[in-house]
């Protein structure tokens, strides 16, 4: 999702979507484990010819499973994993060479720590693979829940204000399960970038964004009980359009109506 200067504006038009159709709304609880999906893959790199992967916390190691050859290797805190690729090989700090994918989580699970990749934190654990070039690809592997808490503060501003927040988190929720496939092909559901939603991992984390996340858990838009197409901007130029003009499909619930941001 686009985020520019104007992303303020974001959770007054949230706010009049979600009153628009709060006729055809109503909440899912627990969706998440009603559908047998707790975790995510987000693609956070490809094609590329390095990853250095460490800790974040100087008492806590990181380890390194191989799932080709179930060999496993501990790294102490402070120690990073360098991946490079080496033909159909995978070279791991010089001392395997396999073809991969490995995974790397945490020694110790705490609330304290966290993976460290290109300077960014993150939960769960990655996993580092060739794609079919021959290069890397990075992956997060994450609870759908807290992957959305690393969503949150990049496509909304974390002081505005409670309800704004809830509204976006409901969005990029059902945007999340309604795109879980838009990646298949490259073997995770979606990116980090503005091509899916915006997603900086657990360092740009706020507890009022988390709060916004946690406090909506589970919660979806539906148009007879189908998960809606979840679009949302940071600013429409003072309206916005009807799905059949911008997609091929004429979707009831997204009907262009004026909007006010242009007074901001």
């Amino acid at each position: 999702m686009t985020v520019n200067c104007k992303r303020k504006i974001i959770g007054l038009k949230l706010i009049i979507t979600v009153l628009t159709v709060s006729i055809l709304f109503f909440t899912i609880k627990d969706r998440a484990s009603a559908q047998g999906i707790q975790l995510i893959r987000i693609g956070l790199a490809e094609g590329i010819k390095n990853a250095v992967i460490g800790s974040s916390n100087s008492n806590n190691g990181i380890k390194i499973t191989d799932l080709n050859s179930q060999l496993s290797f501990e790294l102490n805190s402070g120690q990073t994993a360098v991946f490079v690729p080496n033909g159909n090989l995978i070279d791991f700090n010089g001392v395997c060479q396999q073809p991969g994918p490995f995974i790397i989580t945490l020694q110790e699970e705490n609330s304290n720590s966290f993976l460290s990749y290109q300077g960014k934190l993150y939960r769960g654990k990655l996993e580092v693979s060739l794609d079919k070039n021959g290069s890397l690809i990075v992956v997060n592997e994450l609870p759908i829940e807290d992957y959305l808490c690393g969503v949150l503060p990049q496509e909304m501003l974390a002081w505005f204000p409670e309800e704004a927040l809830k509204a976006q988190a409901v969005a990029s929720r059902t945007y999340t399960y309604s795109n879980l496939n838009k990646h298949k092909n490259n073997n995770y559901n979606l990116c980090a970038t503005t091509h899916c939603q915006v997603y900086g991992g657990a360092g740009v984390e706020d507890s009022r964004t988390n709060n916004a996340v946690y406090s909506t858990r589970g919660e979806v838009l539906t148009y007879n009980g189908t998960l809606i197409s979840a679009f949302y901007h940071a600013s429409s130029g003072g309206h916005t359009e009807n799905s059949e003009n911008v997609w091929s499909a004429a979707l009831p619930y997204l009907k262009g109506v004026v909007d006010y941001d242009q007074a901001f």
